[in-house]
């Protein structure tokens, strides 16, 4: 696992080379033959695997591994024959990895971006566009940068509003609307962030959410991940945060295109008895998004219950992070509503009396 977190660290900053040269794809021939033997009182089960390499300067080559039967049964691994692999080489010789899924990866994602150009055609196009500037963003800029020694909180900020800029002006134009919606993002996911850094204080968190985690400290030696935690929290609440903006701005926009003599108080009204419906099931969506993510932890937590107690449970650094994460994300979407609604109010009415430069 570790030198699979450090392939991944060069590969972001540009050495990828290194990887090249000790994974490689694998096809497995055929099964030669499978034995027991003891060793040390203990009885291991072997398998011989024939496999050709499918790529890299070896390609074409034909090795016979030996593989323990015990990690199938306890993994959940299963080799088979015209099964594609992965193989890890180092000085001592080769190794079967694990299942090589990229072409599944592949084509999933080549689902979802068919579906998406399907239905949504030309605003599907858009959000594809603006989810592909977002990654770009995090992956080559955010994610190095936080790398290299700069405030992850700082550096998320700066990137997240550029991409919410870029998806809100590929949805609706650099309008009012759109501005609307980019101000209330912005401010309901800044204040998530700032409240998850008192709470980071106030809970005495470290930032090694677990016991693997510390044995990564030579790697990140130059990141606060203090801030990390808080920097999960502006990212993971971004999303939802910008949809209820958006959603709020877009309703107040066209209320007021049809009541154009509507009056800021009944605007503002307006959006927040749109954001209170909008409120439940938004807060749900987060939360169960951070469970769904957490419910491997959650079922050994639960398994496991006689052995911790809620005390020990709830002190858990893990168990804060995904507090942390939830509410102060949940909180963020419960500020953008009222937030996105003043700013409509206000900034409609003020081209009622004089058009801006955005529109």
């Amino acid at each position: 696992m570790k030198k699979k977190l450090i392939i991944g660290i060069f590969f972001i900053i540009g050495i990828s080379i290194f990887a090249e040269q000790t994974y490689v794809k694998g096809k497995i021939l055929s099964i030669l033959r499978e034995e027991e033997f003891a060793d040390d009182e203990f009885l291991i089960s072997m398998t011989d695997f024939q496999v050709e390499i499918m790529e890299g300067e070896e390609k074409g080559k034909i090795l016979v591994i030996p593989h323990p039967a015990y990690r199938e049964k306890e993994h959940n691994l299963s080799f088979k024959p015209n099964m594609n692999v992965v193989i890890y080489r180092d000085t001592d010789g080769y190794y079967i990895v694990e299942r090589d899924r990229r072409n599944s990866l592949y084509l999933l994602v080549s689902l979802f971006l068919g579906l998406t150009l399907f239905i949504a055609k030309k605003q599907g196009l858009k959000a594809v566009l603006s989810l592909g500037i977002t990654g770009f963003l995090i992956f080559k800029f955010m994610i190095p940068g936080i790398i290299l020694g700069f405030s992850p909180i700082l550096i998320s900020i700066i990137i997240l509003s550029i991409s919410s800029v870029v998806t809100i002006f590929f949805m609706t134009g650099f309008n009012s609307k759109g501005i609307i919606a980019i101000l209330g993002t912005l401010g309901g996911v800044v204040f998530a962030g700032i409240l998850s850094i008192f709470f980071s204080k106030t809970m005495g968190l470290t930032g090694y959410t677990t016991m693997e985690s510390i044995n990564y400290a030579s790697l990140i030696k130059n990141i606060d991940l203090k801030e990390l935690i808080s920097t999960g929290v502006i990212i993971g609440s971004a999303g939802a945060v910008m949809d209820v903006s958006m959603s709020i701005s877009s309703a107040l926009s066209e209320i007021k295109s049809h009541k154009p003599h509507i009056t800021p108080l009944e605007l503002y009204n307006s959006g927040m008895s749109i954001g209170r419906d909008i409120i439940g099931t938004m807060i749900n969506t987060l939360i169960l998004a951070y469970i769904g993510g957490s419910l491997f932890t959650i079922m050994i937590l639960t398994i496991q219950q006689n052995d911790f107690p809620g005390i020990r449970i709830l002190n858990f650094e893990f168990v804060g992070v995904e507090f942390l994460r939830a509410f102060c994300g949940s909180i963020g979407i419960l500020i953008a509503v009222p937030l996105t609604s003043f700013l409509a109010s206000k900034i409609h009415i003020h081209n009622k009396e004089k058009k801006i430069f955005w529109d």
